[in-house]
């Protein structure tokens, strides 16, 4: 298999080299660490080919589900409605 380095695993999968690094350190991509730089095995890229780009959507918390019922009372949120005196 042919071995690349981090800016031609970096421009296959369409990613910066810091986030090639990135995925190397948290082990969702298998490199050997050469010098200063990191050799991979172009074959191992279908590993992290697959993943979903951009981040996971955030579960809703009781927080959120408090400030939408703020929003829906007030009209907005974190401030109590003040009647005319």
């Amino acid at each position: 298999m042919k071995l690349i380095n981090t800016a031609e695993a970096a421009v296959s999968l369409g990613v910066s080299e810091r986030r090639v690094r990135q995925l190397i350190t948290e082990e969702k991509l298998k490199a050997q660490k050469v010098g200063r730089d990191y050799a991979i095995q172009e074959g191992d890229l279908k590993l992290v080919v697959a993943r979903k780009p951009g981040r996971p959507p955030k579960a809703q918390s009781a927080q959120t589900t408090t400030s939408e019922a703020a929003i829906a009372r007030n009209g907005r949120p974190g401030r109590k409605k003040v009647g005319k005196k």
